[in-house]
């Protein structure tokens, strides 16, 4: 996207900015932090009465799509506008900090966890949270940020065993996996991310 072009079309038409696509259901918004751009985003953010947590046809928001496309300063420029949902999920369940961790994106799952209201204890439609999504994908370090970030750990019955994460074969990547509250892994072919 050409941003002065982009600019010049929105100055003279500012209405299409709102405008919904038919089968996608995906925003001028949408559409541009899908694509990572975030000049134009900021421009589109600029615009009286935008939605900023307008969901497509399959649930995806601004911020989901940012996320698991990996484009952090989308990311960044959402997570500082007032109102965003940031437990937003999609039509599998998926949220934004589900979609940074199963694409193993470090960086933006740090900006999420920093986010206030965050909940790391959702699950998504294939019961899984964020942190077995990114285990489930050897995201060892995405994992690692998600344990630490959590201020209490979750109390179950069972003993939590050792684990060697993805990558790490030696003692040193051996860390104490606890289990989550959801249901068994019925795998991610449900789920909208891969």
């Amino acid at each position: 996207g050409d941003v002065s072009e982009f600019n010049r079309w929105l100055s003279e038409d500012l209405e299409s900015a709102h405008a919904v696509e038919e089968v996608t259901g995906r925003t001028a918004l949408t559409e541009a932090a899908a694509g990572g751009h975030t000049e134009i985003m900021s421009l589109l953010l600029r615009v009286p009465g935008i939605d900023i947590n307008h969901a497509d046809a399959v649930g995806d928001t601004a911020l989901t799509l940012s996320s698991v496309c990996g484009y952090e300063a989308c990311v960044k420029l959402l997570l500082g506008v007032t109102g965003i949902d940031i437990n937003h999920a999609n039509m599998w369940g998926m949220t934004a900090l589900m979609g940074a961790a199963i694409k193993g994106h470090l960086s933006i799952v740090r900006l999420l966890l920093k986010a206030p209201g965050i909940d790391i204890t959702l699950c998504s439609e294939s019961g899984h949270t964020a942190r077995d999504h990114a285990l489930s994908k050897g995201h060892a370090q995405v994992v690692l940020a998600i344990d630490s970030s959590s201020n209490e750990a979750l109390e179950l019955p069972d003993t939590p065993a050792p684990l060697v994460l993805a990558g790490q074969g030696s003692a040193s990547g051996t860390a104490p996996v606890t289990r989550h509250r959801c249901s068994p892994c019925r795998g991610c072919a449900t789920a909208g991310w891969r």
